[in-house]
């Protein structure tokens, strides 16, 4: 939990809570940020995956070219909003968020997620090179917001809503490793049939599926 401070004091101080427990970024306050700027973070950690529930303050968030210079690593993050409003944008592309939807971005890439007012979010991390391994090319629908109807992405929340609730730190190796790649298979297998739209629409703009 970032502790309270001065607006100008505090994003930098969760800025680096957030690079120490998911991944490097700037971040500014912005919107309903108060005088006294206060987030938090509650975190578990999979196998490979990683996954996060985030209560801010208004704030953008921004993967720069300064910071892909010091990291190029490739995760794919999925952001699940609780409540609140936000944008997240990558590729040119813009994906809405509110209550309920979806959207993942590529940590290879520069984004920006913004929150004009208070939020809740649910973060999943997720091993690029896994997910690509089980459905080559689901890197194209990064910055799209996803199709919320798609039962295996209601299965994947489901899912990782009760592994964060379930101490894996307690667990063997093999039963993080299990659960971790069920985690993987099920965002794949979401993507991969996200992609289905994708294809049957191939003069759709990004800004035409995310209204779909």
């Amino acid at each position: 939990m970032a502790p309270a401070a001065e607006a100008a004091a505090a994003p930098p101080l969760w800025a680096d809570l957030i690079c120490r427990h998911l991944i490097e970024v700037e971040s500014t306050a912005q919107g309903d940020a108060p005088a006294r700027f206060q987030s938090s973070i509650h975190q578990r950690r999979i196998g490979d995956v990683d996954i996060a529930h985030i209560e801010a303050h208004g704030q953008c968030v921004i993967r720069t070219k300064a910071v892909l210079a010091r990291d190029n690593r490739e995760h794919f993050l999925l952001s699940i909003q609780r409540s609140g409003t936000g944008v997240l944008r990558q590729d040119g592309r813009e994906a809405l968020l509110r209550k309920g939807e979806m959207a993942f971005c590529s940590s290879k890439r520069c984004y920006e997620l913004a929150f004009d007012a208070s939020f809740e979010q649910t973060v999943i991390i997720f091993p690029a090179d896994v997910v690509c391994a089980i459905r080559p090319g689901v890197e194209a629908l990064a910055g799209l917001t996803l199709d919320v109807g798609n039962p295996l992405l209601r299965v994947l929340r489901e899912t990782a809503d009760r592994f964060f609730e379930t101490a894996f730190e307690r667990r063997g190796a093999v039963s993080k490793e299990h659960a971790a790649e069920k985690l993987c298979h099920l965002f794949a297998a979401a993507l991969a049939e996200s992609g289905f739209a994708l294809d049957a629409h191939p003069m759709a703009s990004p800004m035409m599926l995310e209204r779909r």
